[in-house]
């Protein structure tokens, strides 16, 4: 939180499909898809390994989820029955097992205790308890399935509370269950419910959910109570308020993927536009008046990253082109568009001093930006260097074809000179051109 620095656990070395937080806020277990897939349990204090157990799930695990008292982790495969197991992690023994549902589970919700959850997913909710046969013997797992409203076909996501089971379905409704039975339905998001986690609130227990509209919500869920619904929080509008994103910015968008709280601090996944945003609500029933938020972590809204540079002048400050051609600029935890609404963008350059950044679009231009710490990237000019005239007597204008000096593609690769006043442009075509600039404006003067 302090540096914006980030540690990195490898262990395992097989895709990792779900992780959950232990309640020491410290000890995370992450799972692995296929058969052989472990579940690794460590701490994020050292990133050294804790515990390893071998789920035994054929084809990998689905969702993993602690106890309350984090003596117990739950694990789901991914195989055809979507098996149960229930494990002291920190011996590796297993407790009890049970085949789960032909359909997909989605989320796991501990009770209260450490002997009952409950599991979700396609068209089910239902109940476990992990009891101890009365002629004695191994622990049971035993489930019984909950009565789930006629309109509900996918149960995304649960989370127990002092009010009773939650559950957030595909719909956008939660519902609250009492005895087995769904016994309140609300209206809580456009679009399906994404994730639900407990928060506490000054007097009793309280929920927040996040919706595939964009926006988290803050419930009041006390005990023999019916949820109430406290605020509402729209990320798009709470991040442009604050200044965290530009407007136009495509990552203003999208929706809130998944979330953790942990006192008043909520960490929120928006998955759509690569964003990691932390939330701080004040203190009180009333948590959700004078939000304040950050960004956390930031990246591109699609694409995979094809081209990175760094400011040679200042580490932290980073360039990077995703593969639609997006461009943004980071700087330490904050990251911002360039070239909103423009052409794709295929190369990058920084200066020696790096005051200056040269970006080679696929258009065939170039886009030169004064760099200025502390404040936003300025455009100092566009020009297309193929373009330029020629000071050469019978130089490149009269010897290339003027096919290929008019329509030389995009500028896939740049280079700015030690004293800045000299750029050098490859393009698609295999050509390369040197480009006189201007040392005052940074326009481009000629090009040979």
């Amino acid at each position: 939180q302090s540096t914006g620095g980030q540690r990195f656990y490898r262990g395992g070395g097989l895709e990792v499909t779900c992780m959950a937080l232990h309640p020491d806020g410290e000890t995370v277990a992450s799972a692995q898809l296929g058969e052989g897939g472990v579940v690794s349990i460590w701490s994020t204090c050292d990133m050294g390994l804790r515990s390893s157990i071998d789920p035994g799930h054929s084809t990998g695990v689905g969702c993993v989820a602690f106890s309350p008292a984090g003596a117990r982790l739950v694990t789901v495969g991914l195989d055809q029955y979507h098996s149960i197991a229930v494990w002291e992690w920190r011996t590796g023994v297993k407790v009890a097992s049970a085949f789960g549902s032909e359909q997909k589970i989605s989320s796991i919700a501990f009770a209260l205790g450490e002997d009952a959850f409950a599991t979700c997913g396609v068209r089910h909710v239902k109940f476990w308890t992990c009891a101890q046969p009365p002629e004695g013997g191994p622990a049971i797992l035993v489930g019984r399935k909950g009565a789930l409203p006629r309109a509900v076909t996918h149960v995304v996501c649960a989370q127990w509370t002092a009010a009773g089971l939650l559950t957030g379905a595909l719909d956008g409704c939660l519902d609250q269950w009492m005895d087995g039975a769904s016994q309140r339905r609300v209206e809580a998001h456009e679009g399906a419910v994404q994730d639900l986690c407990r928060c506490p609130l000054s007097t009793e227990d309280g929920v927040i959910s996040a919706g595939q509209d964009g926006t988290i919500k803050v419930w009041r869920a006390g005990e023999h109570v019916k949820i109430l619904l406290l605020k509402t929080i729209d990320l798009s509008k709470l991040c442009l308020a604050q200044g965290l994103v530009a407007k136009g910015d495509p990552v203003a968008g999208g929706c809130a993927s998944s979330i953790s709280c942990r006192g008043d601090h909520v960490l929120v996944a928006r998955r759509q536009c690569a964003q990691l945003l932390e939330v701080v609500l004040p203190e009180g029933d009333d948590a959700c008046n004078n939000v304040k938020a950050r960004i956390l972590a930031q990246g591109h809204t699609s694409g995979v990253i094809e081209v990175m540079a760094v400011n040679p002048e200042d580490s932290n400050q980073v360039v990077t082109i995703a593969s639609g051609g997006e461009l943004r600029l980071h700087r330490d935890t904050h990251s911002e568009p360039l070239l909103l609404h423009s052409v794709a963008a295929l190369s990058v350059s920084f200066s020696q001093d790096g005051g200056v950044l040269a970006v080679g679009l696929a258009d065939g231009k170039v886009a030169l930006f004064q760099l200025e710490q502390g404040r936003s990237p300025r455009k100092l000019s566009t020009f297309a260097p193929a373009s330029l005239p020629d000071p050469t007597p019978g130089g490149y204008g009269d010897e290339v074809p003027g096919d290929l000096r008019s329509d030389p593609g995009g500028v896939t690769a740049l280079a700015l000179s030690r004293c800045g006043t000299l750029l050098a442009a490859g393009y698609q075509d295999g050509g390369v051109v040197i480009v006189g600039l201007d040392a005052a404006t940074k326009e481009g003067v000629w090009c040979e």
